[in-house]
């Protein structure tokens, strides 16, 4: 089992475009299958920091959010959720993916931004 610090556990690198603004982000390079235990945290238990509120990030001139977190919390049998919120309508997600890949999610926020970059108005909800 490996031993890690909280404060050497680096945040996932996302490629931003302009015009998005990071709310809070908490998306550290953990994966969900790593043996380790951390010191700084509750019990030294690397799965207190797979909570519901890991990331948020909104666009700055349309109403766009994407939100990322861990359902259930701290649960080792959880996921990755990630959605694309429009017009603040969060009972209705214009997006969703699950997944308890890292990498995938990553590759969703980054793709979703990319694609956002030009919205003109119309957006395919997949």
């Amino acid at each position: 089992m490996k031993k890690l610090t909280l404060k050497n556990i680096k945040l996932c690198s996302l490629r931003i475009p302009t015009a998005w603004v990071m709310i809070y982000n908490n998306f550290l390079e953990l994966d969900p299958g790593d043996n380790i235990k951390i010191d700084g945290i509750y019990e030294n238990n690397p799965w207190n920091l797979f909570t519901q509120g890991i990331l948020q990030i909104s666009h700055q001139n349309y109403p766009f959010i994407i939100d990322m977190g861990w359902y259930p919390e701290a649960s080792p049998e959880g996921y990755y959720e990630t959605v694309l919120i429009k017009d603040e309508d969060w009972d209705k997600p214009y997006r969703r993916v699950k997944t308890r890949d890292r990498q995938r999610v990553i590759n969703v926020i980054e793709g979703w931004m990319a694609e956002l970059a030009s919205f003109n108005g119309v957006i395919n909800p997949q």
